[in-house]
């Protein structure tokens, strides 16, 4: 039983050791447990930290990139209004210079109109006895004279731009013989021709190609109208439908002996009609020809052999435009021969 007791005793010794031992053993690593625990909460902690500090960046480049965004949308909108209102306003004012410009014209016109009137009742006076193979009547055109004026004409060609065409009357290039020519002369006598043109409307060139424009005979009459120059081209073509010789007339421009009026005139030296009692003013010597004055542009049933009031008292003729360069002036335009004509 002795030896019971003694294994027995040292069985609990080494027990209580046993225990002492895992109980030193637990209480260590409880502390080393404690720790490292500590580190991995502050390890965690500092990444959650990084993380969050880098969310805050990038919410705040969001923030930043979407109010640029929304401010380069209120720029677009703001800039498109500007420019709507912009091109709006110069619509308007477009708009509003075409109407000034239209106004222009009409008061041009009606100005012209008026001075034809006192132009022509002045002519009426002063020339009441001279003879004419047309007796002068008022502006009140007649059913006759208007007829080419209700007729309408499509174009024969392409007349192209202002810019395209020259700038002084070249017989050759502005007086060819169209359909519309020949629909116009056909059944006429030539002074039905002449007022059937002065008849046409005065279209002012004062707008265009700063106010070099020259239309074809052709055009004038699609248009219905032209100016002096106008005129007197498509009173050229009809007399070469109407076959006259070209060498016997040309295109002819005078001015005021005041400096205030340009114009051009038909001029030929075998006037195709009865020239007996013409006044010596409406004629003029160059080149050893005496050369008639047929206008156009002046009223019709005026005598076909006459001038505007405005050259009534004295006139100088200048450059003369034919259609061969053997007549006087050839092609291009010659200088101004001074010549002055006045009663």
């Amino acid at each position: 039983m002795g030896i019971f007791d003694a294994l027995t005793g040292i069985a609990k010794a080494i027990g209580i050791g046993i225990l002492l031992w895992t109980l030193i053993v637990g209480l260590v690593c409880f502390g080393l447990g404690y720790q490292m625990s500590g580190r991995v909460i502050s390890v965690t902690e500092e990444y959650a930290s990084g993380v969050s500090s880098e969310n805050s960046d990038l919410q705040a480049q969001i923030l930043t990139i979407t109010g640029q965004y929304d401010q380069m949308k209120l720029d677009l909108e703001y800039y498109k209004k500007l420019s709507q209102d912009t091109t709006a306003r110069a619509d308007g004012l477009s708009a509003e210079n075409s109407e000034l410009r239209a106004k222009i014209l009409s008061l041009e016109w009606e100005r012209d109109n008026l001075k034809r009137d006192l132009d022509f009742e002045k002519f009426r006076a002063n020339n009441a006895t001279q003879t004419s193979n047309i007796s002068p009547v008022t502006p009140v055109q007649t059913t006759q004279i208007t007829t080419s004026t209700v007729t309408t004409y499509t174009p024969a060609f392409n007349y192209g731009t202002w810019s395209g065409r020259t700038t002084y009357p070249s017989i050759q290039y502005y007086t060819t013989v169209t359909d519309n020519i020949m629909k116009f002369t056909e059944g006429k006598t030539f002074e039905q021709v002449v007022n059937d043109i002065r008849a046409l409307k005065y279209i002012s060139h004062a707008n265009d190609n700063s106010n070099y424009a020259i239309q074809y005979a052709d055009e004038t009459l699609v248009k219905g109208g032209g100016d002096c120059t106008d005129k007197c081209l498509l009173l050229y073509a009809c007399m070469k439908q109407m076959g006259y010789d070209e060498d016997k007339m040309c295109v002819a421009s005078i001015h005021s002996c005041d400096g205030g009026y340009d114009h051009n005139v038909l001029a030929t030296t075998k006037p195709p009609f009865d020239a007996t009692g013409v006044d010596a003013h409406y004629t003029f010597d160059i080149g050893g020809k005496k050369w008639y004055i047929i206008d156009p542009t002046n009223w019709a049933g005026t005598p076909l052999c006459s001038v505007m009031q405005y050259y009534e008292s004295c006139y100088i003729v200048g450059n003369m435009h034919f259609a061969t360069t053997e007549s006087i002036g050839g092609w291009d335009m010659v200088p101004i021969h001074g010549l002055k004509v006045s009663r």
